[in-house]
């Protein structure tokens, strides 16, 4: 046996370094990077949604792993189509959202498509848009100013009804309503809002909380990954003063 491995050592290590290459090339392995999770299909069936990082064994052609990060997202953008509101107007919106791909949330596999590449981003925006167009085009432009809480209230309901809906795996944890644009179209009117909400859960019941911020962004893009808990004192946030000190909504 050890005159065999003597003369054929340099075969066996060239024949298994050329088997491993062509099982790797056939994408037999997949790596899960820390950070991440993997969502592991066969022929579109998920048979496995919350791999941890680490070696993943696939059969070539006929699975498929799909990496998504498992911390807080940030996603900066306008929000609103334009001429939404009842009169016809433009009101549109600068925000920053903070979410998470959470398949316990929705149906991973009916969105993998549009969420592998960019982890649920460009799902999220155009979900936004319809959330946003559809509370804005209840009311008149100046009611939504007056009441911009009362806006972001019914907007974080909307859009995590379309969520819902749409068995979307993503969960909105935190925004902030940055600034609002409001005008005809021509000759539009930019007005700082300067708003959070923040997901929180009391006694065991879910909702939101509005709060004004003291700054121009009440959670900083360096913060992303930490999510405010309901009992942080934030020196950064002056709580939305009504007829219960603190506006705390949607509790359920």
């Amino acid at each position: 046996m050890d005159d065999f491995w003597a003369q054929n050592k340099k075969s066996i290590i060239g024949y298994t370094a050329g088997f491993l290459a062509l099982i790797t090339g056939l994408g037999t392995f997949k790596t899960i990077d820390s950070g991440h999770f993997g969502v592991h299909t066969r022929f579109g069936k998920v048979l496995n949604d919350t791999i941890a990082p680490g070696l993943v064994w696939k059969i070539p052609f006929v699975d498929n792993v799909y990496e998504f990060q498992n911390n807080t997202i940030i996603l900066e953008t306008n929000v609103g189509t334009g001429r939404n509101t009842k009169e016809q107007n433009m009101l549109a919106a600068n925000m920053r959202f903070h979410y998470k791909i959470n398949p316990k949330k929705g149906v991973l596999a009916l969105h993998i498509g549009t969420m592998s590449d960019d982890n649920g981003k460009e799902l999220l925006e155009k979900l936004l848009d319809q959330s946003f167009d559809a509370v804005v085009g209840e009311r008149q432009s100046s009611e939504h100013m007056a009441n911009p809480e009362e806006l972001l209230f019914a907007f974080a309901e909307n859009i995590e009804w379309r969520l819902t809906q749409n068995n979307v795996p993503l969960s909105v944890e935190a925004g902030e309503f940055l600034d609002a644009t409001i005008g005809d179209g021509t000759n539009p009117y930019r007005t700082p809002l300067q708003l959070s909400i923040r997901r929180i859960k009391e006694n065991g019941k879910a909702g939101w909380t509005i709060e004004r911020m003291a700054g121009p962004a009440a959670i900083p893009v360096e913060s992303a990954g930490k999510v405010i808990k309901p009992n942080d004192k934030q020196p950064t946030y002056d709580s939305v003063k009504t007829k219960s000190d603190s506006l705390k909504l949607g509790l359920k």
